[in-house]
């Protein structure tokens, strides 16, 4: 156990790896940690709130206010058949690193694409508390960039996550590499829809454009109503550097 605590304390002195979230769930169970990478880690309650990250985060919140959401629409690409589809699956980077996040591979994927022209959007797959805990899943979210395409049923959403899929991929098909009971994930509109539900569902979705980076975004999204519409660049740099080790 001294050996996990260290591991988080020094998870925690890295800006992208603080505590985004807290469930000291039922008296018996462990208390989950929500880190904005991804990950969740488990604390015993005791030791929970003796820890000094804990306690800054229950004291203060992150300030939620960013000056790049402004009011606009956001058009995405719609191409014109499934060869496309495959074509810019089978053009994305992949010397991506083994222990890289989920958002870091994303963002990469989907700011190549757009040199090319393509605005693509990310799928947001939200695993519920309960699911968590239910199945010891060591991960509170997942994201993916995802293109529409015209089919002969209409204009569809395909998900094109390289590390996890073979070839681009229905909604459905997607989430269940990662749900274990097979569950549908409701498609939801508000950051709050899932984060405030967490018994009710094993997982949820949430769409975004492509710009945006982390969960925390979506919150900001729903609490001032106002969209991210351009890349940052530190935010393109760290991706690279930690999703693929290459320094821009």
């Amino acid at each position: 156990m001294l050996a996990i605590l260290l591991l988080i304390v020094t998870l925690f002195s890295f800006a992208t790896d603080r505590i985004e979230d807290i469930d000291f769930g039922n008296q018996n169970e462990p208390v989950l940690l929500f880190l904005t990478n991804g990950r969740v880690t488990t604390l015993d309650k005791d030791k929970a709130l003796r820890n000094k990250e804990v306690i800054k985060f229950l004291k203060k919140r992150k300030n939620k206010k960013s000056f790049y959401f402004i009011q606009e629409q956001y058009y995405k690409s719609v191409l014109e058949n499934s060869y496309q589809v495959e074509d810019l699956f089978n053009s994305a980077r992949r010397e991506y690193k083994e222990d890289s996040q989920c958002y870091h591979r994303a963002h990469v994927w989907a700011y190549e694409w757009r040199k090319l022209g393509i605005y693509s959007t990310k799928t947001w797959l939200f695993f519920s508390k309960r699911y968590i805990r239910e199945h010891n899943f060591q991960w509170w979210f997942h994201v993916a960039p995802s293109v529409h395409v015209k089919t002969e049923e209409g204009i569809k959403e395909r998900v094109l996550d390289i590390k996890y899929g073979k070839s681009p991929q229905k909604l459905k098909d997607w989430t269940n590499i990662f749900i274990r009971d097979g569950s549908d994930c409701p498609i939801v509109e508000k950051y709050t829809d899932q984060a405030d539900f967490p018994e009710s569902n094993s997982c949820y979705i949430i769409k975004s454009s492509m710009y945006y980076f982390q969960p925390y975004e979506l919150e900001l999204h729903e609490i001032n109503n106002l969209r991210k519409t351009h890349w940052i660049k530190e935010e393109v740099q760290i991706s690279y550097k930690d999703g693929f080790n290459i320094s821009l």
